[in-house]
C-alpha cells in the first residue's frame, strides 16, 4: 500500500470521527439549557441561598482548581473540559425539574464530576507526576478537606450518572480541534506552524470551558472552529499556501456546515479575543515571552493590563484542598 493510499485512509477515518461527534452533538448530547438568564442569578430573591452555575466567578474558580489538580497529578488537561460538561448538564437537569442545589452540594458536585471524568477518560500526561492516582476516591476525600466523605461522593456519583442518563462521552471542543486540524494536508504544512495551531487552539478551548457564555451557549464544534480560526490569526501563516487554507476551510464547511462569515462564529471569535487580549501570542507584551504564552496555561486569571494569562503552576499545595 502506497503512502498516498495510507494518507487517504487516515483522512477518511478523521472525517468519519468528525461525523460521529457531530451526530453525538446533535442527538445524544444536544445543547443543554443555558443557565445565563437573570432568573438564575445568585442574587435574585428566588435563588438567594443557592449557588448558581451561571456565576462566572465560581466557574473560573472551579476551572482553576481542576486544572491545578490535573496538572499536579499529571493528567491530560482535556479532563477539565469533560468535568465542566458534566457539571453543566447536571445543573441543566436540575433546572428542568425546578430543583435547587445547596452550596455545599455544588462543591461536592464539582469534585465528583472531576473524579468521574478522570476515572472514565483520564490518561497520564506526565510520567514524573505523583504516583497517587485521581481514580482513587480517597484522593478526592482528602481534597475536600472534610466536606465530602467517600459515601457522599459515591452518592453524588450515582446522582450525576442518573441525571446524565449515563451519557459520559461528550464531544467537547478540544476533541473537535484535534480532528479538524488533521484536515490540513500535513505534508504541505510546516511542522512548527501546525504545532502552534494545535497548541493555541487547545489553549483557547480551555478558556471556553471556563466561560459559561461559550460552554452553555454554543455547540462544541462551532467553538472549536472559532478557536481554530483565531489560532490562524495568531500564527504566522505566511509560509502556508493560500490554496491550502482555502481547501481546509472548504472541507470543514462541507463536513460541519460551518463557515467563517457566520454570525455565530464571529460572535464566539470575538468573545475569545476579548478573553485573551490582542497581544498574547504576538510576543509584544512585557514579561510575556512567546514560549511562555504557548504553554498550556490555566484559564481563570487574566492580567487585564498586559493581556497575558497567568500560568498557574502545579505544586504540592494544589492538592491540599478544593477551590473554596
Amino acid at each position: 500500500m502506497t503512502s498516498t493510499s495510507c494518507d487517504q485512509i487516515e483522512h477518511d477515518l478523521v472525517i468519519d470521527h468528525i461525523y460521529a461527534m457531530l451526530h453525538q452533538e446533535e442527538k445524544t448530547y444536544s445543547q443543554h439549557i443555558c443557565s445565563l438568564d437573570q432568573d438564575c442569578h445568585p442574587h435574585s430573591s428566588r435563588n438567594r441561598h443557592i449557588v448558581q452555575h451561571s456565576n462566572d466567578l465560581s466557574r473560573s474558580k472551579i476551572c482553576e482548581w481542576a486544572f491545578k489538580v490535573v496538572d499536579h497529578f499529571g493528567y491530560e488537561r482535556e479532563i477539565v473540559g469533560i468535568c465542566m460538561d458534566y457539571i453543566d448538564r447536571y445543573m441543566s437537569s436540575l433546572k428542568k425539574s425546578s430543583t435547587q442545589l445547596p452550596a455545599n452540594d455544588y462543591q461536592i458536585l464539582s469534585a465528583t464530576s472531576l473524579y468521574l471524568a478522570v476515572k472514565l477518560h483520564g490518561k497520564k500526561d506526565n510520567k514524573y507526576a505523583p504516583s497517587k492516582s485521581l481514580t482513587n476516591i480517597n484522593t478526592f476525600v482528602m481534597l475536600s478537606r472534610g466536606v465530602a466523605t467517600k459515601e457522599i461522593i459515591e452518592q453524588m456519583e450515582m446522582s450525576i450518572l442518573s441525571a446524565l442518563e449515563w451519557r459520559m462521552n461528550p464531544p467537547i471542543p478540544s476533541y473537535f480541534v484535534s480532528h479538524l486540524v488533521e484536515l490540513f494536508p500535513s505534508r504541505m504544512m510546516p511542522r512548527d506552524i501546525l504545532y502552534d495551531l494545535i497548541e493555541i487552539s487547545r489553549y483557547l478551548t480551555e478558556l471556553s470551558a471556563c466561560t459559561s457564555a461559550l460552554s452553555n451557549g454554543h455547540r462544541p464544534s462551532l467553538v472549536a472552529f472559532a478557536c481554530l480560526l483565531n489560532a490562524m490569526d495568531y500564527v504566522d501563516m505566511t509560509y502556508v499556501p493560500r490554496d491550502i487554507v482555502i481547501s481546509f476551510l472548504e472541507t470543514v464547511s462541507r463536513i460541519t456546515q460551518l463557515q467563517p462569515e457566520m454570525a455565530e462564529v464571529q460572535k464566539v471569535r470575538k468573545i475569545l479575543k476579548d478573553l485573551v487580549g490582542p497581544n498574547i501570542f504576538k510576543g509584544e507584551v512585557d514579561n510575556c515571552q512567546k514560549e511562555r504564552c504557548y504553554e498550556p496555561l490555566s484559564p481563570g486569571h487574566t492580567d487585564n493590563t498586559h493581556g497575558c494569562l497567568e500560568h498557574v503552576t502545579a505544586s504540592p499545595d494544589c492538592a491540599s484542598g478544593m477551590y473554596y
